[in-house]
């Protein structure tokens, strides 16, 4: 993975990046995104400044603000991924990592885990706004075809 570079869109604390910054066979660079909230976007931060000395020396980490459905350009910029259209963030994204070699294993949340259970004010959503948020959520873990 030495040569590659990672985004993780809708990070949360960002576990998997900050634990994959820590592995020997690191990528060059990580990105861990989240909701352009100030809120979220700070804790977010101050998990990647906490975890820093941990990482491994050869991987450089990153956190931005991304809301999902937005132009995605400017994350992509400096991953030299190519170019992706400005709808269906995500199907794109998926289409294009099938493309390159990539599979994708998509993870669903459990009925249980559903509800918004965060405490932090976030913007001018309400409870119920951040629960329907969290439900449109996707997480896919990716891998090389021939891996």
């Amino acid at each position: 993975m030495k040569h590659f570079a990672v985004i993780e869109l809708g990070a949360g604390t960002g576990l998997p990046s900050l634990l994959l910054a820590t592995t020997p066979d690191n990528p060059a660079l990580v990105v861990v995104t989240d909701y352009p909230d100030e809120n979220i976007l700070g804790n977010l931060k101050k998990n990647l400044e906490r975890n820093r000395p941990n990482f491994q020396a050869t991987c450089r980490v990153e956190c931005a603000g991304y809301e999902w459905g937005t132009d995605a350009e400017p994350l992509l910029d400096g991953l030299k991924v190519g170019k992706y259209t400005h709808t269906n963030v995500c199907e794109d994204f998926l289409r294009k990592g099938r493309e390159a070699g990539f599979v994708f294993e998509e993870v669903l949340a459990s009925p249980e885990e559903a509800d918004w259970k965060g405490k932090m004010k976030v913007g001018s959503l309400d409870q119920e706004a951040l629960t329907i948020r969290k439900a449109s959520c996707y997480y896919w873990v990716g891998r090389w075809a021939s891996v």
